[in-house]
């Protein structure tokens, strides 16, 4: 099949050579536009920003709640044992709130990633039926988020709380501050001779900086039941650790089937962003399916 050349309009000065130049090659000395490389770097920052967004709400949804049924399970079976004294990360409490289904253990010290496992007692504070103001934060959003619905306590609740080293107190809820922090409540005059219990979380939301604070006052100790029921029994259930490693096997997976679909669709660096994110968190869920069956996580 013979190529058709179209020669160019005639003019006075053409040469016989520009004469018989098809019309749609371009001039002498100009090259032909370079494919664009715009599109496909495009392509693959969203597929790997996709990626690692799916692996961050699988972390956030999943991963961080199992973290946090974990670690209650072995703060939970340490406080059943007494301590001469509470040591920067022990367990030092059970919290309760019947009216909410909360029943957790707190942890002693409050550390970002104390709070992964539970609420966190201030250590300066005072402990349950001592005068002074005992202070407890937690997470209203993952990992667990046990203060998840404080926004839902209203005055007159009761709060029950057991020291490992001490004996049940009864609280009643007194007051619920909303939009406000925790350095704008004043004390009553009260807190040298009564115990006063402070729960602290935060509004939940991206950009929301303000505080739930709830204000609870003990009650005389024969309102006080002689033990908390159902309190934490510390005993590590399978299903952690089962869920564990099915997360760490669907990660591997798609460490291995991201590299694959990103071929000839990203750069290399790009496909090793994705399978990096895969690979960390497999290996993280390969850490707490061990932790489930030799608890190294305390």
């Amino acid at each position: 099949m013979s190529t058709v050349v179209e020669p160019s309009p005639a003019s006075d000065d053409a040469t016989p050579q520009e004469l018989l130049r098809p019309a749609n090659l371009p001039p002498d000395g100009d090259t032909p536009p370079s494919p664009p490389v715009l599109r496909p770097l495009l392509r693959g920052a969203v597929l790997a920003v996709v990626l690692l967004g799916a692996v961050l709400l699988v972390y956030g949804t999943i991963v961080s709640t199992l973290i946090f049924e974990q670690r209650q399970a072995h703060l939970g079976s340490a406080a059943k044992s007494a301590t001469p004294s509470l040591a920067f990360g022990d367990a030092s409490l059970t919290l309760q709130i019947p009216e909410l289904g909360l029943n957790v253990t707190t942890i002693e010290g409050v550390t970002v990633d104390h709070l992964r496992g539970g609420p966190a007692r201030e250590p300066t504070g005072a402990l349950p039926g001592d005068a002074g103001v005992m202070l407890v934060y937690g997470h209203r959003e993952a990992y667990g988020a046990p203060f998840e619905h404080l926004d839902r306590v209203a005055k007159g609740t009761a709060i029950y709380t057991q020291a490992r080293n001490g004996p049940v107190m009864k609280y009643q809820v007194t007051d619920v501050l909303r939009a406000t922090s925790i350095v704008d409540w004043k004390a009553p005059a009260d807190t040298k001779d009564l115990s006063y219990l402070l729960l602290v979380t935060s509004e939940g939301g991206w950009f929301e900086n303000d505080q739930i604070v709830v204000i609870a006052k003990s009650l005389p100790v024969s309102e006080t039941p002689a033990r908390i029921a159902n309190l934490q029994t510390g005993e590590m259930s399978g299903r952690a650790g089962i869920a564990h490693l099915g997360l760490a096997v669907v990660a591997l997976l798609g460490a291995v089937g991201s590299w694959r679909f990103l071929r000839g669709r990203a750069g290399t660096g790009v496909r090793l962003t994705a399978i990096g994110a895969m690979a960390v968190l497999a290996i993280v869920e390969v850490l707490m399916a061990l932790d489930s069956l030799l608890p190294l996580v305390r």
